[in-house]
C-alpha cells in the first residue's frame, strides 16, 4: 500500500514457517513453490520455460497415487502417503463421475494414460517424446494432455506434503490436477492463470463435496482447510509476477478466492471462468517499487493508513447507513514490556497488551505495541500486514458506532469482511487518489490470518479459524461492505 502508487511486501515465511513447506522462500524455482507451466511444459530449474506439446504441465505441490488402471487405482504402494493418494484419485473421481454430467451435460471419460508415480531411479512418465527427465519434473505433479495422464513425483514431493500438511492436502493436490483433465475433457482454453484458477476452483468443488458427505474416502476438518491455504502460498506466483506471464498461476490471494468459490458454489460455478468473470488482483511491481519490493517504513505505513481509514469511514457511513463518521480520537504506541496503560480510567492488564492490537471504547482510542508486534509483522510479513491489524480495529469502531453491542463469533467475522471492503476500496480506486495496492499486498493479509489464526486481536480467540476469516475478508473486498452487513 502506498500513497499515490501502487506497493506491496514480500511474503513471510519466517512467521509462517511452521504453516508451510520448505517451498516457501526458496530460491530454486524448479524444485519449490508454486508450479509454473505452459500448456503440458514443466518449469525447470533455471526458469527456462520448455515449449514442446508433448511435455506435462506442471504443478508443483499435486500428489497421486499408483495405477495404471483408467478406473479406480489399484496397488497404491506400501507407504502411508501411496494409500492416501489412492483414496484421493478414488474420491475426485467419484465426483466427477457425478459432477461432469450436471456441469456439462455429457458423461464424464475416465483418465485414458492412467496414473503415475515416479521417482529419480523409475521410468519417467509417457508424456512425450521422450518423456522429460526426472530434473525436469522432480517436486511436482502434474496432468499430461497428449497423453491424458496424471503423474506425480513420489520420491519427495508427496512424503514432503504428507508429512507437513497432512493427508487432506494430497486430496486437494489431486483435485486441482483433475481439475485440468476436466479442462481438457471440456475443451476450454484460457491464459494460464484463469486455467490455474479454475483448476483451484474445482478443487474447491470437491472438498464442498467432501464436507457434504457425497464422495468416499474423506472427511474434512478447519484445520485441514487453515492448512489448505497454507498451502497455497507456497504455490502462489512471486510477488510482482504479471497476470500476463504464460507461467503464471495467480497470487495467493487469487488462488484461494478461487478454493473458496468452489467450495461455497460449486462446479458449476467454476465451469464459467473467464477473464471477464474471474478477478484477478495480481500485477506487477513499478520500477519504482522494485527496489524495496514496495516496502514503506513503519511510521509511514502507519500514518498513510491510518489517514486512508478515516477517508473511506468518513465517505461510508453517510454513503451506506445515513449516518456521521466520528473521527478515532486517538492512536496510543506503546512498548508492551514497559509501559503501563488504561482504559476508562481502568488499568489495562499487561498480558493484555503485550504483542497485541486493540481498541479502547471507553477513550475511544486505537492502541498497539510497537515493538512487540507491528515491528515484527512489517519486517517479516509486510507493511500491508500491519495496515490490516489496523483496519480491524478500525471495523471494530465503525461496528460500535453503528451499534454493536457484543462481539461474538458472528460479529468478528463482520469485522474481518469489513476490513476486506476497505482493501476492496483501496485496490480499485485511481492511484491519485490516496493509498492503493500492489503486488503481493492481499497475499500479506492471508499470511497475516495464518498467523494469528482466530485471533481478531493477536492473542484473543475468537473461535473463529483463519480459512473462515480469509473467507470473510475476501468477500468483503469483492462484494463490499452490505455483504458483510448481511
Amino acid at each position: 500500500m502506498h500513497r499515490c502508487s501502487p506497493r506491496t511486501l514480500v511474503t513471510a515465511c519466517a512467521i509462517a514457517f511452521t504453516l508451510l513447506t520448505s517451498a516457501c522462500g526458496s530460491g530454486d524455482s524448479g524444485s519449490s513453490s508454486a508450479s509454473r507451466s505452459v500448456d503440458d511444459t514443466p518449469r525447470t530449474d533455471d526458469d527456462t520455460p520448455r515449449s514442446d506439446e508433448d511435455e506435462p504441465r506442471t504443478d508443483d505441490n499435486e500428489p497421486s497415487g499408483d495405477t495404471t488402471d483408467v478406473g479406480t487405482p489399484t496397488d497404491c504402494g506400501d507407504e502411508d502417503h501411496d494409500e492416501i493418494v489412492c483414496d484421493a484419485l478414488e474420491s475426485v473421481q467419484s465426483f466427477w463421475i457425478d459432477a461432469y454430467p450436471e456441469v456439462f451435460g455429457d458423461d464424464y471419460q475416465p483418465i485414458e494414460g492412467g496414473f503415475h508415480p515416479y521417482t529419480s531411479e523409475s521410468d519417467q512418465p509417457p508424456c512425450g517424446d521422450p518423456p522429460p527427465s526426472y530434473d525436469d519434473i522432480a517436486q511436482n505433479a502434474f496432468y499430461c494432455p497428449s497423453a491424458d495422464l496424471i503423474a506425480w513425483d513420489n520420491e519427495n514431493l508427496i512424503p514432503q506434503l504428507f508429512e507437513r500438511f497432512g493427508p487432506f492436502t494430497l486430496g486437494i493436490v489431486f483435485a486441482h490436477e483433475f481439475g485440468h483433465a476436466i479442462q481438457a475433457r471440456a475443451d476450454f482454453e484460457a491464459p494460464t492463470v484463469i486455467e490455474e484458477n479454475q483448476a483451484d476452483c474445482y478443487a474447491g468443488a470437491w472438498v464442498g463435496a467432501v464436507a457434504d458427505g457425497t464422495v468416499p474416502n474423506f472427511e474434512v476438518t478447519a484445520e485441514d482447510l487453515d492448512l489448505a491455504i497454507a498451502g497455497f502460498l507456497t504455490l502462489a506466483d512471486v510477488p510482482g509476477t504479471s497476470e500476463r506471464d504464460p507461467l503464471a498461476h495467480g497470487s495467493a490471494f487469487d488462488r484461494v478466492n478461487a478454493f473458496q468459490d468452489g467450495i461455497d458454489n460449486g462446479a458449476a460455478e467454476c465451469a464459467g471462468y473467464t477473464l471477464d468473470t474471474v478477478v484477478i488482483t495480481q500485477m506487477e511491481f513499478t520500477v519504482e517499487e522494485q527496489a524495496n519490493q514496495g516496502n514503506l517504513p513503519l511510521d509511514e505505513t502507519i500514518e498513510f493508513v491510518i489517514v486512508d481509514l478515516e477517508e473511506f469511514w468518513a465517505t461510508a457511513f453517510p454513503e451506506e447507513f445515513d449516518a456521521e463518521w466520528v473521527p478515532i480520537s486517538n492512536f496510543v504506541p506503546y512498548d508492551g514490556e514497559v509501559d503501563a496503560l488504561t482504559c476508562g480510567g481502568t488499568d489495562v492488564d499487561p498480558e493484555f497488551a503485550l504483542d497485541n492490537v486493540w481498541y479502547c471504547l471507553a477513550d475511544d482510542y486505537i492502541a498497539w505495541d510497537e515493538p512487540g508486534l507491528f515491528v515484527p509483522v512489517i519486517d517479516q510479513i509486510g507493511d500491508f500486514a500491519v495496515g490490516m491489524l489496523i483496519a480491524n480495529q478500525y471495523a471494530r469502531a465503525a461496528g460500535i458506532r453503528l451499534g454493536i453491542e457484543e462481539f461474538d463469533a458472528a460479529t468478528l467475522l463482520q469485522i474481518d469482511c469489513l476490513s476486506g471492503a476497505w482493501a476492496g476500496n483501496a485496490a480499485h480506486r485511481d492511484p491519485d487518489e490516496g493509498l492503493t495496492l500492489s503486488a503481493g499486498d492481499l497475499d500479506e493479509a492471508i499470511v497475516a490470518f495464518l498467523v494469528f489464526g482466530s485471533a481478531s486481536d493477536p492473542g484473543v480467540d475468537s473461535g473463529n479459524t483463519a480459512f473462515e476469516r480469509v473467507d470473510a475478508f475476501r468477500q468483503g473486498f469483492l462484494d463490499g461492505i452490505q455483504t458483510c452487513l448481511s
